[in-house]
């Protein structure tokens, strides 16, 4: 909140604002910034010579790129660091491969800092589906937080020699404050305003209960982000463009989530920005060949604190267009479900989830009936050392 006082008309004007998360524009690069300072910015701990520079990945330009020095993994460390002075919500990252063959980097991991020396591994090592030329990877995270600082640490390359990016690209989000009312805010500047006074923050009992409803699962045509506004997915490995993880949710047939073969850790996430309560989630089968046979499911909230919701189960439904029933036995309501995929029939294919559950919408009510309560901040201008109060 800000509060000011118009000192010719004795008026007090009360600000109040709150965070508003807006998608993140990346700058196109013509030079490099510096880290920790007003701009976005990046750095890599080498780079091969003067016409690869790391700036060079976010100019937007095919025909140029950053490349490491000559490395041997994993022996030498090579990375590319970005930076932001607002904190980002990075949710994935899109990468174009080297325009070099024998350059184009196989394995990578994605850590977050916000003083870039503490920094958190916020990825498992990931694997490059795609090694073409110039094509491009989406490489996806499960991440709910805000990060001025991300490093993109390069674990392998094809040939060991100068693993290099032509392009990356950002998709994320970042928050800007605007101007609110006072039911409705999350920060105030200070507690004094300069020709104003100081302000003194209150607290008023809102109180609310549940009300239960069935949940409309949506037709998605594009994915959304995890930890986002609207529904999403994850897959945690796609075939490739064609068989991507929305596409399990687009409510046709001939279109289908694919991944090849079982990777390590393979899952698929569903997120609701609204907590769900899951009964079941039928599953349609593509083909013969492409068919989970056992499988575990696991809850979480934003916190990201997984609950097992299951032991392994198995299945026999593995025909094409199978239809069959993940039961889910929760517990309570998760913002997200993850189905852990174990083993199946060759590679694993779905071209239809529908979920059936319920969600809980929080309305005002009396603080004889409800579910819980929030102080709600309230501000008033006070006297203090010769201020008078507004």
């Amino acid at each position: 909140m800000y509060i000011y006082k118009d000192r010719n008309k004795g008026n007090v004007i009360r600000r109040y604002y709150k965070y508003q998360e807006n998608d993140f524009i990346q700058p196109i690069l013509g030079e490099n910034g510096i880290l920790g300072g007003d701009f976005f910015a990046v750095a890599a701990n080498g780079e091969y010579d003067s016409s690869t520079v790391c700036w060079k990945a976010f100019d937007n330009n095919s025909s140029t790129k950053w490349a490491a020095p000559s490395h041997t993994f994993p022996d030498n460390e090579a990375y590319i660091i970005m930076y932001n002075p607002l904190p980002i919500k990075v949710m994935s990252f899109d990468i174009q491969n080297s325009f070099t063959s024998g350059e184009v980097v196989t394995k990578l991991s994605i850590l977050a800092s916000n003083d870039n020396k503490q920094w958190l591994d916020i990825s498992e090592p990931i694997t490059i589906q795609d090694t073409t030329a110039l094509n491009w990877n989406k490489i996806k995270l499960q991440n709910d937080n805000y990060y001025k600082y991300y490093k993109i640490n390069l674990l392998e390359d094809v040939q060991a020699t100068t693993p290099s990016f032509t392009n990356i690209k950002i998709n994320g989000l970042v928050k800007n404050a605007i101007i609110s009312d006072k039911n409705d805010f999350d920060f105030f500047r200070d507690k004094f305003v300069q020709n104003s006074g100081w302000a003194n923050i209150q607290r008023e009992k809102k109180y609310f209960k549940y009300r239960q409803e069935e949940f409309v699962q949506p037709e998605l045509t594009e994915n959304g982000m995890l930890g986002g506004s609207t529904f999403a997915v994850f897959a945690s490995s796609e075939y490739s463009g064609s068989y991507q993880a929305y596409m399990a949710f687009d409510t046709s047939t001939s279109s289908e989530w694919a991944a090849r073969g079982i990777p390590s850790d393979l899952n698929y996430i569903i997120y609701n920005p609204d907590p769900l309560y899951i009964t079941e989630i039928e599953v349609t089968n593509r083909t013969d060949e492409e068919n989970i046979t056992s499988y575990r499911i696991e809850g979480a909230g934003r916190d990201k604190n997984w609950v097992a919701l299951s032991d392994v189960v198995t299945n026999d439904k593995t025909s094409a267009y199978d239809k069959w029933k993940i039961v889910v036995g929760t517990p309570d309501y998760y913002n997200y479900y993850k189905i852990s995929i174990l083993t199946a029939v060759g590679n694993v294919g779905i071209t239809n989830l529908k979920i059936t559950g319920k969600t809980r919408n929080p309305i005002e009510t009396s603080e004889t009936d409800y579910d819980y309560s929030v102080d709600v901040p309230t501000v008033k201008l006070i006297n203090k050392i010769g201020y008078r109060k507004g």
